[in-house]
């Protein structure tokens, strides 16, 4: 069975993405606040959301704990809500993620949720390439949509002389890239590139 996902903006609009044969879920924004709950979703939900209405899982975006804390486990919506990491380079060994920032309330780093981060389609890859698993920061997902896949992934093409751990500024965009390395993959998926926003 299919899937389609109903939503209910403020004033009751209806909005929804169609799917024949469908299993429905209603997604109610009326009532909602900055902090409540974000609505369960299958993965089945947010695939169609992310291929058919990306705007809404960006508006969801803004209900979801996208980041923790390594100590307190402390969860942040955004990256404004940390302090910049101190000392970084004594703080992250190679080959290792790099924090998006400072844990206000303990002092310890904060990474990413993992299953939080959007895997770049294959067929991008192709069309520029490009090999290896390459991930969207939730909060660079407004940034790339503007810009335009395609235009980021092509400062890629020209990119020479990258070391696994190095951070480097995608073009004059905004945004961050971390070359990392996951010994535990296999061969083709052992490489990854995670963008982020510039800080």
């Amino acid at each position: 069975m299919s899937a389609v996902v109903v939503w209910l903006t403020k004033g009751g609009i209806v909005e929804y993405v169609a799917s024949s044969d469908a299993d429905v879920v209603v997604i109610d924004f009326q009532n909602m606040e900055a902090g409540d709950p974000a609505p369960d979703m299958s993965d089945a939900h947010k695939a169609l959301l992310k291929e058919r209405a990306p705007s809404v899982m960006d508006d969801i975006a803004s209900y979801v704990v996208h980041y923790k804390c390594d100590n307190c486990d402390a969860g942040y919506r955004s990256i404004s809500e940390l302090k910049p990491v101190i000392d970084l380079e004594q703080r992250v060994a190679p080959g290792e993620p790099v924090p998006v920032g400072e844990c206000p309330a303990c002092g310890a780093v904060v990474h990413p949720v993992a299953d939080d981060w959007w895997p770049v389609p294959q067929s991008a890859l192709d069309r520029h390439c490009l090999s290896g698993r390459f991930n969207l920061a939730p909060e660079a997902l407004p940034l790339v949509h503007k810009i335009g896949l395609d235009r980021v992934l092509t400062w890629f093409e020209t990119t020479r002389g990258v070391n696994v751990g190095d951070t480097l500024p995608v073009s004059d965009f905004g945004l961050n890239a971390y070359f990392g390395f996951d010994p535990d993959k296999p061969n083709g998926e052992c490489c990854y590139v995670n963008i982020t926003v510039l800080r």
